[in-house]
């Protein structure tokens, strides 16, 4: 059986705990954000996405691995001076990333994700329902 939302949150908590100082009030404030729109839950939920997307379509599972920014927009990017005091520029947060299959990011299954129709104008309400319909054309 699947893990729940609540297992995975904690899973996910954990790993980030031993890969960064964590502030917990700024959690706290992720969560009430979370708690108060959906925009925001979905940003902050990549790692639910990318473990759920495999049963959705497996058939592109067996694609190369590729890294996905889940919370990828335009504030996203930014620049910063390297090691050697360069100027670069590029994604500059990680903090939703995940090791997908590459046809999941190409086949626009994460917007699709994100996605919901507009009320009277669609059938399709199963989660994940959009990206196979996407994924199948």
């Amino acid at each position: 059986m699947a893990p729940s939302f609540v297992e995975e949150n904690e899973n996910s908590e954990a790993w980030l705990h031993t890969q960064c100082d964590v502030v917990k009030k700024g959690l706290k404030a992720k969560y009430k954000r979370m708690a108060s729109h959906a925009f925001d839950f979905l940003r902050a939920t990549c790692f639910r996405w990318a473990s759920g997307i495999k049963s959705e379509l497996p058939e592109l599972a067996d694609t190369p691995i590729a890294v996905s920014v889940g919370d990828l927009h335009a504030e996203n990017y930014g620049t910063w001076r390297d090691v050697e005091g360069r100027w670069v520029w590029g994604v500059n947060d990680f903090d939703e990333a995940a090791e997908i299959p590459f046809a999941y990011i190409w086949r626009g299954s994460r917007p699709a994700w994100r996605s919901r129709p507009i009320p009277g104008s669609a059938t399709i309400t199963r989660p994940g329902s959009f990206s196979k319909a996407i994924a199948t054309g």
